[in-house]
């Protein structure tokens, strides 16, 4: 299972995998749907809007696979495997402020946003945070990470000129 947002363009961005089955599987939904055409966009109450899709992927194993492949449990082992995704440095994220992580302009008040990481367990980390400041727990998280991790920053709320926004989700992936 992967899950992105299909933008009302029909571009695709904030792609996640919700599985983790290993051998390199998650690593090639991500960069099939990266690479993939637009999707067409959803519609609501007549207006095409932005939306999360979850699609569903199966993988077709035959008879005669070598069977001394290496797992791949992280997209450390490919360190070209996210090429359209924005590079952070190791040293660059532990330095960000909220602002540059949302990329939030001067004048902006953040209401809120969620931080998420891939871990050594092979699971997604989910820490949501409120202001314009890094809380304790998205602080140690960022602290945290490691060269080949995908960091994503989803449901950014803001306040523009005394109008409540939300704006794209930003995904990093982590280099030395």
């Amino acid at each position: 299972m992967v899950r992105f947002i299909v933008d009302k363009n029909g571009n695709v961005s904030s792609i996640r995998t919700l599985t983790n089955f290993g051998y390199g599987m998650e690593a090639e939904v991500v960069r099939v749907i990266a690479k993939g055409p637009n999707w067409i966009p959803a519609k609501q109450n007549g207006h095409i809007v932005n939306a999360y899709q979850t699609q569903p992927v199966t993988f077709e194993i035959k008879e005669g696979v070598k069977k001394d492949v290496p797992a791949i449990t992280t997209s450390q082992n490919q360190p070209n495997s996210l090429p359209n995704y924005p590079k952070i440095s190791v040293n660059e994220i532990q330095k960000a402020t909220a602002y540059d992580l949302t990329w939030v302009e001067p004048g902006a008040e953040i209401s809120s946003f969620i931080l998420s990481s891939d871990n050594d367990a092979g699971t997604i980390d989910d820490v949501p945070n409120y202001g314009n400041s890094l809380n304790t727990r998205v602080k140690e998280l960022i602290g945290s990470t490691k060269p080949g991790r995908t960091i994503t920053i989803d449901k950014i709320n803001i306040v523009k000129n005394g109008k409540s926004e939300k704006l794209p989700s930003k995904v990093y992936f982590v280099t030395n």
